[in-house]
């Protein structure tokens, strides 16, 4: 089952409840209404003259369900676009590569709070001693701290100069995308080092006039050049400071349906970093399934401080996939009203053709007796059916272009004119029609000539 963002915030009231009557009422009020009026005044008159042996059925009620009828499948049609386009979007999302390890990594998060960790010595002694203790439990094959876990948000960003580019023109800024590390959280994760080095367990407390960057970043601030050396002024709480870049690291996004942004990592153990390194996530890689090592985690966690609030124990897989939550609800969601509408217009499809092939009945058996041949009444029932059919895809089709563009801001690595996607809706609009269609076609080739003359 997919799980509903927000879930928990749902639930129904009486405007809900309203809502769903009447729209209730007012389809079945709006479904009745044409056949209420036609059922009056000359509509009697024309239903007798209607029923004589030539043809079984007012010319104008005919076209009515048909244009009704091509009305329903071109809507189905845009439904199934947008879901189609959705869905292919959401496979993509899934299947991004993010740049590091994902299975069997576990991840939680704590918060340094209160007299216990009131200067930095304090916070980076409990990181220093925790993680001694993780490394050391069976099983686990790494583990590192961060701030924030690939795929897991946002978090915050800050004004970045490089120290040897000239200034920027009044207004102008740059910024950055910033997380902590310790020495062994680009190895835990399996970030790829392109250039340089990471931190090593020396820069800490007032050692931590280090940085390393993404790729993106390097390419962003640093085209054409070695950022390695470089120096970069960054802004934390109004209070500019200088850092020296020692390394280059592979991208990873701090959002599956984001692009990659400039990002820049700090030693966790700093001392002028407070109120960002208070906040830490642990992530480990084990050799088997890491789910196992929640308990034993948390309790290293409580040996050191019972009273340390831990946060958030899930896997990356679970994290990568709240990160889709929504692209996945919505995509289900339309699927399933998709594939409801493309129910309803075979079923529809078949109701139509089935009762014009009642009607025709006397016409038809007139046909077969003149010389028509069984494989001809099939053809032009048929088609006749088909018809409504076709021209719903053709409206429909050239509708989508329209509506796609509505969604294609919640697209990832998607076209809105995905050839693939309106082949594959035209394809199974088709088979679905055809197949609609089938059973009256081949209930009127079917009919006796002689029996269908007596009913007259």
């Amino acid at each position: 089952w997919v799980k509903m963002p927000r879930a928990e915030a749902v639930h129904p009231d009486a405007a809900v409840v309203a809502f769903a009557v009447g729209a209730t009422l007012l389809t079945g009020a709006l479904a009745g209404l044409l056949p209420a009026m036609s059922a009056t005044g000359d509509g009697i008159l024309s239903a007798l003259q209607d029923s004589s042996r030539s043809v079984g059925g007012s010319g104008q009620r005919v076209s009515l369900r048909k244009t009704l009828l091509m009305i329903e499948v071109a809507l189905t049609v845009m439904l199934l676009v947008c879901a189609g386009l959705l869905f292919k979007s959401f496979v993509r999302l899934r299947s991004v590569d993010i740049g590091c390890a994902t299975k069997n990594v576990l991840t939680m998060s704590y918060f340094l709070r209160g007299e216990k960790y009131a200067n930095p010595q304090q916070m980076a002694a409990l990181h220093t001693q925790l993680l001694a203790k993780v490394r050391a439990l069976p099983g686990v094959a790494a583990a590192g701290l961060t701030n924030v876990v690939p795929g897991d948000g946002y978090y915050g960003d800050s004004d970045v100069v490089v120290a040897e580019h000239p200034p920027l023109p009044p207004g102008d800024h740059s910024d950055a995308l910033f997380r902590t590390a310790d020495p062994g959280y680009f190895s835990a994760l399996q970030i790829p080092l392109l250039r340089g080095r990471v931190f090593s367990e020396e820069e800490r407390l007032d050692r931590d006039q280090f940085v390393v960057i993404n790729r993106t970043m390097a390419n962003t601030f640093f085209p054409g050049e070695e950022a390695l050396g470089k120096h970069l002024k960054v802004t934390f709480g109004g209070r500019q400071r200088l850092y020296e870049i020692i390394g280059i690291v592979g991208d990873t996004p701090f959002a599956l349906e984001q692009a990659v942004r400039p990002m820049m990592w700090f030693p966790i153990f700093s001392t002028n970093l407070t109120g960002i390194t208070n906040d830490a996530a642990l992530a480990v890689r084990s050799r088997g399934d890491v789910t196992a090592l929640a308990l034993p985690i948390q309790k290293a966690i409580a040996s050191l401080d019972p009273d340390l609030p831990v946060t958030r124990v899930l896997t990356m897989e679970q994290i990568l996939g709240e990160s889709t939550a929504t692209s996945s609800f919505s995509a289900t969601l339309l699927l399933l009203f998709a594939g409801l509408s493309l129910l309803l217009a075979a079923v529809g499809l078949y109701g139509v053709l089935a009762f014009l092939v009642t009607q025709r009945t006397t016409e038809i058996g007139v046909r077969m007796a003149l010389g028509a041949r069984r494989e001809q009444v099939m053809k032009l029932v048929l088609i006749d059916g088909l018809k409504p059919a076709l021209w719903g895809l053709t409206i429909g089709l050239a509708a989508s272009v329209a509506a796609t563009q509505l969604i294609q801001s919640v697209l990832y690595a998607t076209r809105p004119l995905d050839a693939g996607v309106y082949a594959a809706v035209t394809a199974v609009l088709l088979v679905v029609a055809g197949a609609a269609c089938l059973l009256p076609a081949w209930r009127a080739a079917r009919i006796d000539p002689m029996q269908a003359l007596r009913l007259e």
